[in-house]
């Protein structure tokens, strides 16, 4: 049989990996983590369940058609729900909202704040309900091997209709005045590490996939995802090895011929590269990470500061998902891009154990934290910055009602110098390459290797991009890349040259 190895179980590499598996490749995925997830993982301890990595799932289709292309039921796997509200929000001046499901009740809330914004969300939830169908038909759910293909005369209109040249918040500036509803429906570019003052319009899909198509929970949190992934790699025959970091690529003749470990090489028909891009080309493959396009320089995404917390007592109030806006919006997101600290930033509190209780020992709750932050190439004094976030986030959670200073039980945090160590993310870019227009399509890292055959990426950094659904489709997009161009020997099959 043709052998596959995946480096890395990211949810990615455990995507592409059950997909390897059921086209008929023999598949082994090694992870360097003592546990697969990759960002995605899991802070377990005193009876607590913490998720590290994303917490908002969106595009469920995406996330249940990896498991039924690989002919699994994904009810068998992962529990999903909706939720409702699919977020509350908190405004710096002291109102609050939330998102609800039905759309009467939705526009009551955005009416309340101003005045006709409820009619005017069905508009601006139509054009944006064009851009994500849009997006995923001719430019995310598509494979691009070539620039022309990207660029040619067909595709050309698709970038008028798709607003790739016009900015997400002049396109929601023009259907909300009060400055509030301005920020609700922009901060969902942070979910892909963009600014929301330069990211380009089509990403006005984001607040629509959130408000129409649905925000989700998986039962478990997002780890339970994970787990499901690895129990359908584990039932199509996958081998899943944790705890084993690779020191390199194995090349020769122009290709890649598997991968180096401490404890000696393992060779394979073709290497499927789950770690983050950049680092890899650094570490793995001794290159400077370059943009495909000769004389661009590689823009790279935000990182975060993110505090978890197991917290005593009740956070009723709260929902799963909120969102708390400091009082310079704009100010925030210049200097979260800049390299800069922020006094007052927006940040996200996440409370999973409101929707899946078992995720705490009783009578506690998780609150995990997420604070947009400068990535660990800012030149900023980490230590007392998290001080500093910390103590900021916590009193103003105190001044709105939630007080958690002294219910605190159990506490870690993740800045963007240990995301950067630990999770072997160059610069400690949570979200991985910037999606601007320049690193989109064809204009992203390819999820083939340009330089040597059977080698192939899958990830948040390669086409289309981050984010939980992405990342599987970019898990389906390389496997169908592979199967095209290296289609499998299966056992006892004979091979006429």
């Amino acid at each position: 049989m043709t052998r596959a190895l995946v480096l890395g179980a990211g949810i990615g590499g455990l995507s592409a990996a059950a997909r390897l598996a059921h086209a008929g490749y023999q598949v082994q995925v090694h992870e360097r983590l003592p546990r697969p997830g990759g960002r995605s993982n899991l802070i377990e301890r005193d009876g607590f369940r913490i998720d590290t990595g994303p917490s908002i799932l969106l595009m469920r289709d995406i996330v249940e058609g990896t498991f039924a292309d690989v002919g699994a039921d994904p009810a068998e796997y992962v529990s999903i729900r909706r939720l409702d509200p699919a977020y509350k929000v908190f405004f710096a001046d002291g109102s609050r909202m939330e998102a609800k499901v039905d759309r009467a009740e939705l526009r009551a809330e955005l009416d309340a704040i101003e005045p006709g914004a409820g009619a005017r969300f069905d508009d601006f939830a139509e054009i944006g309900g064009r851009l994500y169908r849009g997006a995923r038909e001719h430019f995310v759910e598509r494979n691009f091997r070539t620039l022309r293909e990207m660029f040619g005369i067909s595709n050309l209109p698709q970038f008028v209709s798709l607003r790739v040249y016009e900015p997400m918040h002049k396109l929601v500036g023009r259907h909300f005045s009060d400055e509030r509803l301005r920020q609700l429906f922009t901060f969902n570019a942070m979910y892909i590490g963009m600014n929301p003052f330069t990211a380009p319009a089509i990403y006005a899909l984001l607040p629509y996939n959130d408000t129409v198509e649905g925000v989700h929970f998986a039962d478990g949190g997002m780890y339970g995802l994970v787990e499901g992934l690895v129990r359908l790699c584990q039932d199509l025959g996958v081998e899943i090895v944790c705890d084993h970091p690779a020191t390199g690529v194995i090349e020769r003749n122009g290709r890649a011929a598997g991968l180096r470990f401490a404890d000696g090489d393992l060779e394979a028909d073709l290497t499927l590269v789950n770690a983050d891009w950049p680092w890899a080309q650094r570490r793995l493959l001794d290159r400077e990470p370059r943009h495909p396009l000769p004389g661009r320089k590689l823009r790279y995404g935000p990182s975060a500061m993110n505090f978890y917390l197991g917290v005593r007592g009740d956070l009723s109030g709260l929902r799963a998902h909120n969102v708390v806006f400091g009082g310079d919006y704009a100010g925030n997101f210049a200097d979260v891009f800049a390299g800069r600290v922020h006094e007052r930033p927006s940040y996200y509190v996440h409370v999973p154990t409101l929707v899946d209780p078992s995720l705490a020992p009783d009578g506690h709750h998780i609150a995990y934290v997420l604070v947009p932050h400068s990535n660990s190439d800012a030149p900023i004094d980490w230590a007392s910055e998290r001080d500093r976030v910390r103590d900021y986030v916590l009193t103003d959670l105190a001044d709105k009602g939630f007080d958690l200073r002294d219910r605190i039980v159990l506490e870690e945090v993740i800045d963007p110098p240990r995301w950067a160590e630990e999770f072997s993310l160059e610069r400690g870019a949570t979200f991985g390459l910037s999606h601007g227009v320049s690193q989109v399509g064809y204009l992203r890292p390819h999820n083939k290797d340009p330089h040597l055959d059977d080698l192939y990426y899958v990830g948040s950094s390669t086409h289309p991009g981050a984010g939980v659904p992405m990342v599987m489709l970019s898990a389906r997009l390389v496997t169908e890349r592979i199967a095209d161009e290296h289609p499998p020997v299966r056992l006892g099959q004979v091979v006429h040259g």
